[in-house]
Parts: C-alpha cells; structure tokens; sequence
C-alpha cells in the first residue's frame, strides 16, 4: 500500500469510519501483506478484497479518496 494511504490509515479519526475497498486481482503474497497491514493498523473488519471489476465506477462513485498506485 503505498505510504500516503497508509499515513492516512494510521489517523485515529480517519480509521474509525473507513471503509477500505480493495479491486482487483493481485498476487496471493500482496494480499498477504495487505492483510498483514489491516491488522498491523487494527482496521481489518473495515477492509474488503473483493474481485477485478470491469467497471469499477460503481465503487469509485462513492469513494471519498481513491488511489490507484496498487
């Protein structure tokens, strides 16, 4: 995760009402590390990985911050 996001992240105030949503399809050892992140920052119930997406606006609609450096 790049370390802009993960400063973000690690504010008290911006980690209790984050959601964290993860598109794509990525090798099994980054989803580890991003795992491994989520529980480092105590944020893994408000992490989700979830599948590549063709069309991801349904998502990025509704998104207060997007980063796309994954």
């Amino acid at each position: 995760m790049p370390r802009t996001a993960t400063k973000i992240l690690r504010r008290k105030r911006y980690s209790q009402a984050l959601l964290v949503i993860i598109l794509g399809k990525g090798s099994d050892a980054l989803i580890r590390r991003l795992n491994l992140l989520a529980q480092y920052l105590n944020i893994t119930d408000r992490v989700i990985f979830t599948a590549f997406n063709t069309n991801p606006y349904s998502y990025i609609c509704y998104a207060s911050m997007l980063n796309t450096e994954l």
